[in-house]
């Protein structure tokens, strides 16, 4: 039998209809994953939402602001996942403790790596819908390379290399394709500077 009774220290009250409810019962999205005991993961998808809304409205708002590195990559990788990964290992200390700094890295780099993930499976799918994304890129990575050459500075062997940059970049503009390879790659370096930023939280939030 349940009891209608909340007792206390300070005594006991009869309990009301919204104290015998618990959000963490509910079958609706949002009040499962804020009860996920696995706070890493449940900041990760936290975060997978916040940067998938973010690339997205810079795409509606203007998509040439995501061919700018400052708006589409620094942004997100130092005011979003930081802040989830902070919270996501308080709430880990507020639940099991300071543990040591190997077990508790993995709390906040697992938040970041399923926001990292998530943001470019994103960038990717946008680049694939719109072909013109990456016309974009390679447009203003051709004009960085001639306005080299214009310049003329740098040794001759160099100054080749640029030429056959200038002449390899003309030739995807011809036929514009997005391999997959070199997302992959970006997402494995930016692991390891969720490693760095994983490391750098942990250590902030046990020196608390």
């Amino acid at each position: 039998m349940i009891s209608n009774w909340w007792c206390t220290p300070n005594g006991c009250s009869e309990k009301r209809n919204y104290d015998l409810y618990s959000p963490c019962e509910s079958d609706t999205l949002a009040p499962k994953l804020y009860c996920m005991k696995e706070n890493g993961l449940k900041y990760g998808i936290f975060g997978a939402v916040t940067v998938v809304i973010y690339v997205l409205a810079l795409y509606y708002v203007d998509k040439k602001l995501l061919t700018n590195a400052v708006a589409t990559y620094w942004l997100p990788l130092l005011l979003i996942f930081p802040p989830l990964m902070y919270k996501a290992a308080l709430d880990e200390v507020e639940a099991h403790g300071k543990k040591d700094f190997r077990t508790f890295l993995r709390t906040p780099f697992l938040t970041f790596a399923v926001a990292n993930v998530a943001f470019w499976l994103c960038l990717y799918a946008l680049h694939m819908a719109d072909p013109d994304l990456a016309r974009m890129e390679l447009t203003q990575q051709l004009e960085y390379a001639q306005g080299q050459l214009k310049q003329g500075m740098g040794d001759p062997q160099q100054m080749n290399k640029i030429r056959e940059q200038v002449s390899q970049i003309q030739m995807e503009l011809q036929a514009i394709q997005q391999p997959v390879g070199p997302y992959i790659f970006s997402m494995a370096i930016w692991k390891i500077l969720g490693f760095g930023l994983a490391a750098a939280v942990t250590g902030l939030v046990r020196s608390r």
